[in-house]
């Protein structure tokens, strides 16, 4: 089986939480599957590992730099619609031509997508209708809802719209997914909450 794995941090050197997490899920897949990363990079160290990160999965790694100035210039534009913070920040203008790429030249038979951030890209062409795993860890509009809670003025409001408009994404990406897993019985119960149908495990 074919995995086209996308995440928002590249999984080496493995000094953080979410890179762990990826790297221990890409090491259970690798030997049972056939394994393609696509993930997104965000500063030089990041992007001098790539290599590294192919060698010690032996796997096929497509890196996606993120434009720091230009996606924080289109996220104060994104404030203005429906759309979330989120998608705007975490984006690289490289994705579409990779992603047309892999499925004309290798399509997959399923996309794993690692947290909400990048389940936006397994529902959108050329990925929409492969089928879907996603890895929520955990549900990250509640923690902007935590945030504006807690703070006023611009900021909050920031908080409290990213809360809002990631949650109705959230629900749609956990409804298509073929199944979602989640860091603890705390997030599952968020995400059932959000959608009693939908398939979800703690991983």
């Amino acid at each position: 089986m074919r995995v086209l794995f996308l995440t928002h941090r590249l999984p080496y050197a493995p000094n953080r939480g979410d890179r762990v997490r990826a790297r221990h899920i890409i090491t259970a897949l690798r030997p049972v599957m056939d394994v393609e990363l696509v993930s997104l990079v965000h500063d030089a160290d990041e992007a001098a590992a790539v290599e590294q990160t192919a060698r010690d999965f032996d796997i096929r790694v497509h890196p996606l730099p993120v434009p720091y100035i230009a996606n924080r210039l289109r996220g104060m534009a994104t404030l203005a619609g429906r759309r979330p913070l989120t998608f705007a920040l975490l984006d690289s203008p490289q994705a579409r031509p990779v992603l047309d790429r892999i499925v004309a030249e290798r399509r997959p038979d399923v996309v794993f997508a690692y947290c909400s951030s990048m389940a936006r890209f397994a529902v959108e062409p050329p990925l929409a209708g492969i089928p879907l795993v996603l890895d929520m860890v955990d549900v990250d509009s509640a923690k902007w809802a935590a945030l504006g809670a807690m703070s006023g003025g611009a900021l909050g409001w920031v908080y409290r719209r990213e809360a809002r408009v990631l949650a109705a994404f959230e629900r749609e990406a956990i409804g298509r997914a073929q199944h979602t897993f989640v860091v603890n019985d705390r997030e599952a119960n968020l995400l059932r909450a959000m959608d009693p149908r939908a398939a979800v495990s703690v991983l």
